[in-house]
């Protein structure tokens, strides 16, 4: 496990957001994908972690993955997707 995910407090990670997040930023979406992608916390345990369905995390995985950070950035996301529908 990379230096950056130590264990704190009853075994969260340290640089996970906290439970309480209130707001999500790009960068906090990519620190609970990171955990689970390193195995510091499980798909099911973000979810009933942050209260995240299923879909919406799956929706970030796949956002991040195709786009990276910036796909997880509310202004991008929002653009209309120029010719990706065009085939």
């Amino acid at each position: 496990m990379p230096s950056g995910l130590r264990k704190a407090l009853h075994g969260v990670p340290s640089t996970l957001p906290p439970s309480a997040a209130i707001r999500w930023s790009a960068w906090r979406k990519v620190e609970v994908i990171t955990a689970i992608r390193v195995g510091a916390i499980t798909f099911s345990e973000a979810c009933e972690r942050y209260w995240l369905s299923l879909e919406e995390l799956t929706a970030w995985e796949a956002a991040f993955d195709e786009d990276g950070l910036a796909a997880l950035q509310m202004k991008y996301r929002s653009m209309p997707q120029m010719g990706r529908d065009l085939k």
